[in-house]
């Protein structure tokens, strides 16, 4: 299976995971929830008539149900082009639905994965579009990586290890395990933890230095990920960035530094 490929099948099967999430949180978008359009649509109304009418059709109650459940039939879809235009178009919806994004960076990763292997489809696979939208892809993951650590790094709190507990008991994350809030109540494990998360993120970029690199990464990667599902319970960051690494292999060791 190509590099092409193997993202589009992990993207739509984020994709599905998203989609059906939402469903089963209808109660809170519905006409009766928090998240309602009725309540939304006021921030649209500088906007052309006829924007605003599409916008009621997909986005309220109704249309909004309808785009969710057509979009779990997008294994049906034969033409890999057109999924990725649907989940690109449905994503860009929810962002819109939510005024930025429903769960912030997993739902920008599958924009812009959905966005450039639709782009990759129109060079058949083989061209220099096709590469250069992989390229895309692998500099921004290699980016979410990179900047989050050089953000860490310069702050004193997260190189202490202070931070971390701190960060644990956010409001938001009540459902943290009493072991790893406990782990972390230790000075010491917070720290080494720190350095351990801000040293894989800020040598990320060694990932295009050859594929066994690459792999050890996308191991230690994967792994961050499950454990801050687990923690967190962030686990559409999991499908998405894992859509994202097969652009990042492809690329690996191509480049002559």
């Amino acid at each position: 299976m190509s590099a092409l490929s193997l993202s589009q099948t992990l993207l739509t099967l984020a994709f599905l995971l998203q989609a059906m999430e939402l469903l089963l949180l209808k109660s809170a978008w519905s006409d009766q929830g928090i998240w309602r359009w009725s309540a939304l649509r006021g921030d649209f109304t500088h906007y052309p008539f006829g924007v605003r009418w599409l916008f009621d059709r997909l986005l309220g109650t109704r249309g909004f149900t309808a785009l969710l459940q057509f979009s779990l039939l997008i294994w049906i879809v034969p033409n890999a082009s057109l999924q990725m235009a649907w989940i690109f178009f449905v994503a860009w919806l929810i962002a819109i639905r939510w005024r930025g994004t429903f769960n912030g960076g997993s739902d920008s990763m599958t924009v812009i994965v959905a966005l450039s292997l639709w782009v990759a489809e129109w060079g058949g696979g083989t061209s220099w579009l096709t590469r250069g939208a992989l390229a895309y892809i692998a500099v921004q993951l290699t980016a979410s990586y990179f900047i989050a650590g050089l953000a860490k790094l310069r702050n004193p709190l997260w190189r202490n290890g202070r931070l971390i507990p701190i960060f644990l008991r956010t409001p938001g994350y009540d459902a943290v395990p009493r072991t790893v809030l406990r782990a972390m109540d230790h000075p010491r494990v917070a720290q080494i933890a720190a350095i351990l998360l801000i040293t894989f993120e800020c040598t990320f970029p060694l990932t295009w230095i050859n594929p066994r690199v690459c792999t050890v990464y996308f191991v230690i990667a994967t792994g961050f990920h499950l454990v801050n599902f687990w923690v967190f319970g962030l686990n559409r960051f999991v499908f998405a960035w894992l859509a994202a690494y097969p652009a990042m292999f492809f690329w690996s060791g191509r480049l002559k530094f």
